[in-house]
């Protein structure tokens, strides 16, 4: 696909040529270290053409997202990729035994935790219904399913996971969705 300008076809890129939405200035910006910087200092940025260079860009997307995560805070690549990427979404809920709630709390932290450092997790947050204390919901975000499959074979998941759900009072369920988008 060839992109507008002269960005060409992505696997021979060096630079990018974005426009800045508000000074209205053309910045060259390699491409590894340098859109990190346009992100974070200008967030009123040209979204169709980043939409069609990161589009090109699938091939390394993970990789870019694997030297971002360490430098941009979470809740902000996923503001500035939101409309971008095509995620899949993951609602699991697990139903525990009002009894066993505080055995299986230091067993979701660390689950909690160390999912969070997997270089592909986008998001993944575990929440409580306020009427139910036994009612676990969690709510994640990957980039696609085989990134979900290669989270359910880690260690800490197939460790933790079979002891949670020995304090199980009912069946876990789980939902995956994809991103809507009106424009298809």
């Amino acid at each position: 696909m060839q992109l507008p300008g002269s960005i060409g076809k992505f696997r021979h890129i060096s630079f990018l040529r974005i426009k800045i939405g508000i000074t209205g200035r053309t910045t060259s910006l390699g491409l590894k270290d340098r859109v990190l910087r346009f992100i974070k200092s200008d967030l009123m940025i040209h979204l169709n053409l980043l939409r069609a260079v990161l589009h090109t860009m699938s091939p390394v997307l993970h990789t870019l997202i694997q030297l971002w995560r360490n430098l941009i805070p979470q809740k902000v690549l996923a503001v500035c990729f939101r409309e971008v990427l095509v995620m899949l979404k993951v609602i699991a809920q697990d139903f525990i035994r009002p009894e066993a709630v505080d055995i299986v709390m230091p067993l979701y932290r660390d689950l909690v935790e160390k999912t969070k450092q997997e270089k592909l997790c986008i998001a993944y947050g575990l929440f409580v219904d306020r009427k139910d204390p036994g009612h676990f919901i969690f709510v994640e975000e990957w980039p696609d399913l085989a990134a979900l499959d290669a989270h359910c074979a880690t260690e800490h998941f197939t460790r933790l996971v079979p002891l949670i759900n020995q304090h199980q009072r009912q069946e876990g369920t789980f939902i995956l969705m994809n991103g809507f988008d009106p424009a298809t």
